[in-house]
């Protein structure tokens, strides 16, 4: 299963892609977001990269990176679970690189 979003450049380049792997018989499940969950989402985030990161100092400085992307509005209007999974993998891995490894994925809780 994949998506993608093009930008409105000429011509058209990609802005994102996402591309998941499906067991047989799995069928895809659509996140939407209420205005409230990114910032629970964020929470959680914070809250286990403290708790469980290899290395406090970073896990504190992707925490600052989220909290201030947060306060700067950039989850604001995000109403799509892949969007913002997306969009916070990205602003981690924009302050560790190796975090490229984990990156986050949106999925219903259990």
């Amino acid at each position: 299963m994949g998506s993608h979003t093009l930008g409105n450049a000429q011509p058209p380049r990609v802005q994102s892609f996402i591309m998941r792997l499906l067991r047989p018989g799995e069928t895809p499940v659509h996140v939407t977001l209420d205005a409230s969950l990114p910032k629970r989402v964020i929470d959680e985030i914070e809250s286990d990269l403290t708790e469980y990161y290899v290395d406090a100092s970073v896990a504190a400085k992707m925490n600052e990176a989220l909290e201030g992307h947060a306060r700067a509005g950039d989850y604001n209007g995000i109403t799509d679970g892949n969007e913002l999974a997306e969009k916070l993998a990205a602003d981690q891995i924009h302050i560790n690189k190796p975090a490229e490894h984990a990156p986050a994925r949106a999925a219903p809780s259990p």
